[in-house]
């Protein structure tokens, strides 16, 4: 329901007179605690860029102009760090540490410029497709029946 008792339906706003006339029935106070919730909300939406934290591989991607399996094959180098014990634990990067390393590895003329968006082979060669370890034990395979010819 709206301000003047009329119901709006979800995708019409309530009109500007309906606006002004509810700011005009307000008092004071309640003008200032709208003030200031208002400002409160805008510090809350308001992102800032992250400095002196960790940051995940896809960030890393975007400042290096990269794709993240090169971030993870090079995350020794970046200077990663693990959250966790496990082989699946989540890398996290300190972006100061790694455009460090990112200029390193760029002088360094044996390898290819991270900056140019370059993948490295590994992550370019195409996928090999696993075949199976073992073969079928006999009758555990459906036979196959030539087609009946249509009448």
């Amino acid at each position: 329901m709206s301000v003047t008792g009329t119901q709006n339906s979800p995708s019409q706003a309530p009109s500007r007179d309906v606006l002004n006339a509810a700011t005009a029935a307000l008092t004071v106070r309640e003008m200032l605690l709208v003030d200031v919730i208002a400002e409160r909300v805008a510090e809350l939406v308001h992102v800032e860029p992250v400095r002196g934290g960790l940051v995940d591989a896809a960030t890393v991607a975007a400042e290096l102009g990269v794709e993240r399996p090169w971030v993870y094959q090079h995350a020794e180098e970046l200077g990663a760090r693990r959250l966790g014990d496990g082989p699946r634990a989540r890398l996290r990067f300190d972006l100061e540490t790694v455009r460090a390393a990112a200029a390193a590895l760029s002088s360094d003329p044996h390898r290819r410029n991270p900056a140019a968006g370059a993948q490295s082979a590994v992550a370019s060669a195409p996928r090999r497709r696993r075949l199976p370890k073992h073969r079928p034990k006999p009758g555990s395979v459906l036979t196959v029946r030539p087609r009946r010819e249509a009448s």
